[in-house]
């Protein structure tokens, strides 16, 4: 996760030693897009730990998905938001979802916002993944 410090030992090499000496295999390994590069973690698992990891970029597999009708609808009303911003006049916006309502910012502002990680989802997480 970007909001913590990326430690390979800990987070990556101790978690598989545990997984091995209780007998599994197969590692699936979650890398958060700003923590790390996912090639670069599969770099480390080679060179450190001997592993041959497959490294996939779920990112694109995802972009050649299908929308759903939920993805069309949003799509739809952010595009509507983002033309009606334009009619006005208005520039330098970014279009967002802020839970079911459209909203929209000064970019500027956008970009300076801090991304905060929800702790509650964070231990969530953490107590179903065991990690």
């Amino acid at each position: 996760m970007p909001e913590q410090p990326y430690d390979f030992a800990a987070q990556v090499a101790e978690k598989i030693r545990r997984a091995r000496l209780s007998g599994k295999t197969n590692f699936i390994i979650v890398v958060a897009e700003g923590a790390a590069g996912a090639v670069d973690v599969g770099n480390e698992i080679r060179a450190k730990l001997g592993l041959d990891p497959r490294v996939t970029i779920l990112g694109h597999i995802q972009r050649g998905g299908a929308p759903t009708v939920k993805d069309r609808v949003m799509a739809t009303r952010m595009g509507y938001e983002a033309v009606r911003l334009l009619a006005e006049g208005k520039t330098n916006r970014v279009v967002c979802a802020r839970g079911e309502k459209i909203i929209n910012r000064d970019i500027e502002e956008g970009l300076a916002m801090e991304k905060t990680l929800n702790p509650e989802e964070f231990e969530v997480m953490t107590v179903m993944t065991g990690t």
